[in-house]
């Protein structure tokens, strides 16, 4: 359990922490593209991340596949549900807050802008599937199955939700912007403390709501 606390660590360290602080004057000083450099930079540490949560959380993704293997394919339905669910949820909070305008977040235009072929290729895969595995695995297989195991259910579910709503934050004009990283938060949440906290349940609301948002992007 410790090496996950210090998974989650090092995720806030290195992708929450440095890219605020240190790339763009790392950019400065190599006198090269800040955007390019954000990008990589940005798929490189988060597809590594993912890859060390995978060694952590083995034997939990294991476990939890056996599990899942006795529902059949109910996850991929889940997945579907899901997404209908926080799309119906952030809609209804754009109309309520905003007035019906949709506020686009950081993050979402710049995977609109990449500003490099060959990112633009790898960037899907780490948005669809390394980002929505590493980030499931520490909010809801650790956040909030600690927080429960300590406390209860309903202040594990608040942090987990909150915590990873807020480190999609990247500057205090953009915060109603979060609508939609709050409503993906609530749903995977939900799903996780449900289904008995089955990680593939949550991953598959993610990666579903991640895929059609980036097929959306394609399209355009």
């Amino acid at each position: 359990m410790e090496r996950k606390k210090r998974l989650l660590i090092l995720y806030i360290f290195l992708l929450i922490m440095i890219p605020r602080l240190c790339l763009l004057p790392l950019a400065t000083f190599l006198a090269i593209d800040y955007d390019t450099l954000n990008e990589w930079y940005f798929f490189i540490v988060t597809s590594l991340l993912a890859l060390l949560a995978v060694y952590l959380y083995w034997p939990k993704l294991k476990s939890d596949w056996q599990r899942k293997k006795q529902t059949g394919i109910s996850f991929i339905f889940t997945g579907f549900i899901g997404f209908l669910m926080i799309f119906l949820f952030t809609f209804l909070s754009f109309m309520f807050f905003h007035q019906g305008s949709l506020e686009k977040s950081a993050n979402q235009t710049n995977l609109e802008n990449l500003s490099h072929p060959l990112i633009a290729h790898l960037m899907p895969l780490c948005v669809v599937f390394f980002g929505p595995l590493l980030e499931e695995l520490l909010f809801r297989g650790y956040v909030f199955s600690e927080m429960k195991r300590k406390c209860s259910t309903f202040p594990a579910f608040l942090c987990s939700v909150l915590l990873f709503t807020l480190i999609h934050l990247n500057n205090l004009q953009e915060i109603r912007s979060l609508l939609p990283y709050f409503s993906i938060g609530v749903i995977t949440t939900l799903s996780y403390s449900r289904k008995n906290e089955n990680i593939y349940y949550p991953l598959s609301i993610h990666i579903m709501n991640n895929l059609i948002a980036q097929i959306l992007i394609w399209s355009q």
